[in-house]
């Protein structure tokens, strides 16, 4: 990009983060408002807000990345992602550390007592490489312990014989077989089921495979990054379908 074309860019971007910074601030007064004067709003207005608090937050926060993403820094890696089929509301902008040791130390180590807990933190038993990784150093207290939850009486895991390879078909192929599992265990659960995907194009394709076939009419049918709302918004009303 051009060296002019850049500081036009930058003046147009300032500007706007000046604005949507101003909206912020005039929203958080009018929460505080509500707060402070204990004014009863209707489930409706309430979720207005959060969506619109939660739209702000997150505009600003991608303002200032996306003017990162043209300035030199090899500390970190800008990243934009989206679907060319609902641009521009599935835009992503990501910004990932190089390293993570400058971060952990700056916003954990730095505040005192840390206690890190996950199901991931070892490896075979070892939790070297979580540790080198952070940038911890081994002079810590570690501990396993064994989970209490009885997964063998609460949980079942059933794995499709009839599946085709994924990396022996077109993906169009394999996500329609994927469908015909999927909307019969829907059908079953009542709607109720939560699908994990590792590919966002998988993710896609499947969403428009079920919605196009009209089976599940009568449920819910939502998907990040494509259905309307916000990440948190989507979270916040997943419980309550």
């Amino acid at each position: 990009m051009k060296k002019d074309r850049l500081e036009d860019f930058y003046a147009i971007s300032s500007e706007v983060l000046k604005e949507m910074k101003y909206v912020h601030a005039e929203l958080n007064q009018l929460i505080e408002t509500v707060q402070r004067d204990d004014v009863r709003l209707i489930e409706k207005e309430i979720a207005f807000l959060e969506e619109v608090y939660n739209f702000l937050h997150k505009w600003t926060l991608d303002v200032q990345l996306f003017q990162r993403l043209f300035r030199n820094n090899d500390q970190y890696i800008e990243t934009v992602e989206g679907d060319t089929r609902s641009i521009p509301t599935s835009i992503e902008l990501h910004e990932i550390p190089m390293g993570t040791e400058n971060v952990v130390n700056q916003t954990l180590l730095s505040k005192g007592a840390v206690i890190f807990t996950s199901a991931t933190l070892t490896i075979k038993g070892s939790f070297d490489f979580f540790l080198k990784n952070l940038g911890i150093g081994n002079n810590i207290k570690t501990e396993v312990f064994q989970s209490p939850y009885n997964y063998k009486e609460n949980s079942r895991l059933i794995i499709a014989k009839d599946m085709p390879d994924v990396g022996k078909v077109k993906l169009s192929t394999y996500v329609e077989s994927l469908v015909n599992h999927l909307i019969p265990l829907a059908e079953t659960t009542k709607g109720r089921m939560l699908i994990l995907f590792t590919s966002y194009e998988m993710l896609r394709l499947s969403y428009d495979l079920m919605k196009e076939s009209g089976t599940l009419d009568d449920y819910v049918l939502m998907a990040q990054g494509i259905t309307g709302g916000s990440k948190e918004r989507l979270t916040k009303n997943l419980p309550k379908i």
